[in-house]
C-alpha cells in the first residue's frame, strides 16, 4: 500500500481508493494501518516520494515513512514493515 502511494505521488493523484473493503488488499484487511497512515496525511503535500531497493520513502507534511517492500528484513524493517516519523 505504502508503495503503491509512492509510485501514485509523482502524478499528482489527488484521490485515491483502494478497491477492495474486504480481503486481502482491502480497507478491513491485514492493510488497514498503512491505509489510516495514509489517510492521516490527507491535504498534506507531497514532498518526496522514491522508490529505490525494495523500499519505499515518502514524506508527506512533516510526516516520513518508509516501507520495506520485499520479503527479506532490510534497513532496519521487517519484511512489508512500515513506519512513520
Amino acid at each position: 500500500m505504502i508503495g503503491l502511494a509512492c509510485a501514485l505521488a509523482p502524478a499528482g493523484v489527488a484521490v485515491w481508493t483502494p478497491s477492495e473493503l474486504y480481503g486481502p488488499r482491502g480497507l478491513k484487511g491485514p492493510l488497514s494501518d498503512a491505509i489510516a497512515l495514509l489517510a492521516s496525511c490527507a491535504g498534506e503535500r507531497v514532498q518526496k516520494a522514491v522508490l529505490l531497493n525494495g523500499t519505499a520513502e515518502l514524506i508527506i507534511g512533516q510526516t516520513r515513512i518508509l516501507a520495506n517492500l520485499t520479503s527479506e528484513p532490510q534497513f532496519g524493517l521487517l519484511p512489508y514493515e512500515f513506519k512513520a516519523t
